[in-house]
């Protein structure tokens, strides 16, 4: 792995410390201490991003637990611009090895290991010092079966972008994701402020997840707890 991807992998555990984590557990009605962060931990393990970053386990009260990966993303600015960025998802790496986008479908395909929700974050910054200290701008609870069959059935239509280092990345916009019934919730602004400040009631227009909302069956013990 290299040095950037090991800065990526800290900084999304730092973000989901601070910032996913409580809106997790407002989420899904549970304590902090229910949402277990995960890394993957054997060359079988499903990790949506293994370069880098992090996927989670709720246990859900009277549920099946939900397997959760996350993703966040700095804001970008262009030209003068600060705007929102797309939901990215790699398709082909640098090393070669597997991307979140060819193991999401073949999850997807075979039933197996298939993340139940991908948790999008946009940070307040275009840094990640700046996310790490102001926290997120926006959070999308993504259903990831419905995202995988959009994609599959050639419906949802990504931009497609390769880097300087040889990646290739398909960008889906947040429009494009409601569009085709790809977000379960979506929250930003006062609603999703109001998780993180003590001793005060939570904003009502903060979501609540899904009645009966389950998982793909996970192989949890393929999974260990991030040192």
């Amino acid at each position: 792995m290299t040095r950037g991807f090991d800065g990526r992998k800290d900084w999304a555990a730092k973000m989901h410390r601070s910032w996913l984590e409580p809106a997790m557990s407002e989420y899904w009605g549970v304590d902090p201490d229910a949402v277990q962060p995960m890394t993957a931990g054997s060359d079988g393990a499903m990790a949506a991003d293994r370069d880098g970053g992090i996927d989670a386990i709720v246990q859900t009260a009277g549920c099946a637990p939900v397997f959760v990966a996350e993703r966040v993303r700095t804001l970008r600015e262009y030209d003068g611009r600060v705007y929102r960025p797309d939901f990215s998802l790699r398709e082909e790496t640098a090393s070669g090895d597997d991307s979140e986008f060819v193991r999401l479908l073949d999850a997807f395909r075979t039933g197996r290991d298939l993340p139940s929700v991908y948790l999008f974050g946009i940070g307040t910054s275009t840094s990640r010092p700046g996310c790490l200290n102001d926290g997120l701008d926006a959070l999308f609870w993504i259903d990831t079966r419905r995202l995988c069959a959009a994609i599959a059935s050639g419906d949802l239509e990504a931009a497609r972008h390769r880097s300087h280092t040889g990646e290739l990345t398909r960008y889906y916009s947040v429009d494009d994701l409601r569009r085709y019934d790809c977000l379960r919730a979506d929250v930003s602004g006062q609603a999703l402020q109001s998780v993180y400040r003590e001793q005060s009631a939570v904003d009502p227009g903060f979501p609540d997840a899904e009645p009966g909302v389950q998982t793909t069956n996970s192989r949890l013990q393929d999974f260990v707890q991030p040192t």
